[in-house]
């Protein structure tokens, strides 16, 4: 099968490196609005750069869309209708509305559309999900500092959209209210948030999020019935302590198998296109989290 990438900065070019390396495709080309970067990450790859989008888009089976948010529609919308499976990185749009197109369209023109929550594929978070049984509480941190490249949306829509999926993903239940509040430093949008969720099922869920922070930190506690699980994004590992007495001080062994996130979301991409499975996330996910994102800026800006 014929992959080609559209957007090869930061994280685009190892969607390249990685469709380069899949025995199952073929890596046809990049496409970049930075002619230099694209023509050299090509060539790194053994591929083409293509100016024009579409002229990539005529010779390709599948594509990633690695470009700023505020594009991505635009883009979807056109693959899509060109006959051409979608893997949208996340978060899937900026705002409801053009989520819904791309689903909408993606339905008409029978297209596999992927969106790129990659933390799904995390060994920490692989690991631990046949312990998920009765989730109580999640509390989640994730701060980066500060990247111009993403600052087209705020931090909520950028990073805590990571978190919320991964609660959506455990919880699985209907949202009951939604707490938040945060303030703009550097970007013009919200650059730093915290969130609180109380889901239908009695589940609490408390998020905070930066990109203005010194130091990247990602992880999240799960607390169940006996259990408490941590989970660090960063370092891939997890860890399982069951109730002890009073407390959680008795640890439990969680076998991690190593493997890159990106690559096993890739590889999940591609095996959903050739068997004609439904993607490992869907549309509707993607709509989701990013339904209760957008839910959350709302009460920021209130």
């Amino acid at each position: 099968m014929k992959a080609g990438v559209i957007g090869v900065g930061r994280l685009g070019k190892h969607h390249a490196r990685i469709y380069s390396g899949l025995h199952s495709v073929e890596l046809v080309g990049v496409s970049d609005i930075k002619e230099e970067r694209g023509e050299r990450i090509a060539k790194i790859y053994g591929t083409e750069y293509f100016r024009d989008t579409n002229d990539l888009l005529k010779k390709v089976d599948m594509v990633s869309i690695v470009t700023p948010t505020t594009t991505h529609c635009e883009i979807a919308r056109e693959a899509i209708k060109m006959g051409v499976h979608t893997l949208v990185e996340k978060p899937m749009t900026s705002n409801i509305e053009e989520a819904n197109e791309i689903i909408k369209i993606a339905a008409q023109n029978n297209i596999l559309l992927q969106i790129g929550h990659i933390e799904r594929f995390n060994p920490a978070i692989v690991a631990i999900e046949p312990f998920i049984k009765d989730v109580l509480f999640i509390d989640s941190i994730r701060n980066s500092p500060f990247e111009p490249r993403a600052s087209d949306v705020s931090v909520v829509i950028d990073l805590m959209v990571h978190d919320i999926d991964i609660a959506l993903k455990f919880v699985r239940s209907k949202i009951k209210s939604i707490s938040a509040s945060g303030n703009s430093l550097v970007s013009g949008k919200t650059d730093i948030a915290s969130a609180r969720i109380v889901f239908k099922n009695g589940v609490v869920a408390n998020f905070f999020c930066s990109r203005v922070s010194p130091n990247k930190a990602r992880t999240t506690k799960i607390f169940q019935r006996n259990s408490l699980i941590t989970i660090d994004y960063l370092s891939h590992t997890s860890e399982i302590f069951s109730k002890d007495g009073d407390g959680f001080t008795r640890k439990e062994d969680v076998e991690i198998v190593p493997r890159e996130p990106l690559w096993a979301e890739l590889e999940s991409f591609v095996r959903s296109v050739k068997n004609g499975d439904n993607p490992s996330v869907t549309g509707q996910e993607g709509l989701s989290a990013l339904h209760i994102a957008c839910q959350i800026e709302s009460q920021i800006h209130k």
